[in-house]
């Protein structure tokens, strides 16, 4: 059976329907799984929304969270294949170029599971570009990200604060071109007084997901 977001499990009732279709690459994903993906979509608003919203996934450990973003993600592109769903994303969304921040030490392991998910076998392969170490010149980088869609920039925390410090207008493109922004270790921003912080409220973009394992 082809799982589509507006069938099994049903949503709580204060989440819109959507109509979209899961990518083909994620129909294995666990009931739980395929729950939270619905669920992110309904924070996703159609073309007729001016905004999008917010949202908190704080899976334990191990249960999947990387695979629900990415299948939302992925969700989204398929829809841009499809004339008939594209009409209703919003605008901001049908380049999908999203912006994953995390740990430095985790970037790595969202590329695996990018290729995990994305490979050519699964007939919807995405770029994905990352920088891990602060001390990376990154314009040209960011540069290939923005002009090229669907695509997947995957930064550290401290690399996009020194980003904001040292290279403010390949920061501003960053931050303007983001259709959804994903930030995976939402613990680390108790304190709205670091760079992190700081740095993460210049996102243009209203469409922002949290990812924890960690209680708050």
């Amino acid at each position: 059976m082809i799982r589509t977001l507006n069938t099994w499990p049903p949503l709580p009732r204060y989440c819109p329907q959507k109509s979209w279709e899961l990518h083909p690459a994620f129909q294995r994903l666990e009931p739980h799984q395929f729950f939270g993906v619905r669920f992110l979509s309904s924070k996703m608003p159609a073309a007729s929304h001016s905004s999008g919203t917010a949202a908190l996934i704080a899976d334990l450990p191990g249960l999947g969270k990387s695979a629900q973003l990415l299948g939302l993600v992925g969700s989204i592109a398929r829809c841009i294949d499809i004339p008939a769903l594209r009409s209703r994303l919003a605008v901001e969304l049908r380049s999908m170029h999203a912006v994953i921040v995390c740990p430095a030490g985790v970037v790595t392991t969202w590329e695996n599971e990018i290729r995990k998910w994305f490979g050519e076998e699964h007939g919807h392969p995405f770029r994905s570009y990352c920088i891990e170490n602060r001390k990376i010149s990154t314009p040209e980088t960011i540069q290939k990200w923005a002009e090229e869609g669907p695509s997947i920039f995957l930064v550290g925390f401290e690399a996009l604060s020194a980003l904001l410090k040292t290279q403010p207008e390949t920061f501003a493109l960053l931050t303007t071109t983001a259709s959804i922004l994903i930030v995976d270790g939402a613990h680390r921003l108790r304190s709205g007084n670091t760079m992190q912080y700081v740095a993460l409220t210049r996102f243009k973009t209203s469409r922002r997901i949290v990812l924890t394992g960690t209680p708050m």
